[in-house]
């Protein structure tokens, strides 16, 4: 029945913009499976879906960061463990 269910004005259209985060996700995990130098490595994209724009800045790698100090190391060494198996 009409007005069951809420228009998109009323409610958001988030699905569209998770599929496309998703699928830029999905391609930097290509990259890496595919030892490609990733794209998106020290950036920071910020989509908004509303406006249909990107920002983007540069983020600098901590050294004293568990996480963040030697990623691609850790990749590498990751990626390397699960093909042998």
């Amino acid at each position: 029945p009409v007005g069951a269910v809420p228009a998109c004005a009323e409610a958001g259209v988030a699905s569209p913009l998770c599929g496309l985060v998703g699928a830029a996700m999905a391609g930097e995990a290509v990259r890496l499976l595919r030892d490609e130098p990733p794209r998106a490595a020290s950036r920071l994209l910020r989509w908004n879906g509303l406006a249909g724009t990107v920002r983007e800045s540069q983020v600098r790698r901590d050294p004293a960061c568990p996480a963040c100090a030697a990623p691609a190391a850790r990749a590498s060494s990751l990626f390397a463990t699960q093909r042998s198996l």
